[in-house]
């Protein structure tokens, strides 16, 4: 994409999300992810986010196709310029969405993480600003409530959530688990979580995002 704009991220970071201090490898990994992100030694930009996941409700809405970001982390940061990069998924993603952020009805089933064995994120670490999501959503549901696609671009959307920023947190199997699977969150300080990305074999690198 590569066009460069300055932004002001502070506007758009979520103000209940409280600093933490690091206190060990388990507390660090949220933060590594970050510095591996950016390629360099940073604050800790890593948010506490204690009870945040109480009551939200997410639904798996479809796949994700691609995701585009803005970032000063190549060759910006002295300027504060953000080039605008678009991650196109190399491997299945899930997109899951809170009510409302789609401004539209939704199918699929309500994911719920603990019937997997896992716990959502109760560290994340911001990345950058969000551009956009693409996004194939589910047209419908099979008898099973599983979401079903479409046929040809049935369901193709790209989403533009306003004001909010991508982060990346694990999920674990439990409080003590000291590596878990990386997952995408977009957040806005408005209006909290609104989507959450999830892929086997994505990842966050010095490349970017990756899977």
């Amino acid at each position: 994409m590569g066009r460069k704009t300055t932004l002001d991220v502070q506007a758009l970071r979520a103000g209940k999300l409280r600093p933490y201090e690091l206190q060990g490898a388990f507390d660090d990994e949220t933060h590594r992810a970050r510095e591996t992100f950016m390629g360099e030694k940073l604050p800790p930009q890593v948010y506490d986010t204690g009870a945040s996941w109480s009551g939200v409700r997410l639904q798996h809405v479809g796949t994700c196709e691609a995701v585009a970001y803005n970032s000063d982390k190549w060759g910006g940061r002295q300027k504060r310029l953000f080039e605008a990069f678009k991650h196109v998924v190399e491997a299945p993603q899930d997109l899951y969405a809170v009510r409302g952020s789609i401004g539209g009805p939704t199918c699929g089933p309500i994911w719920v993480p603990s019937k997997e064995g896992v716990i959502m994120p109760d560290r994340i670490a911001e990345m950058a600003p969000l551009e956009f999501i693409q996004s194939r959503l589910f047209v419908s549901t099979d008898e099973d409530n599983e979401g079903v696609l479409g046929e040809g671009d049935e369901g193709c959307v790209e989403l533009e959530p306003a004001g909010c920023l991508l982060y990346v947190g694990y999920l674990r199997t439990s409080k003590s688990d000291t590596s878990g699977e990386p997952i995408l969150i977009v957040l806005s300080a408005k209006k909290g979580v609104q989507f959450v990305i999830r892929g086997e074999e994505l990842d966050v690198t010095k490349d970017g995002i990756v899977g």
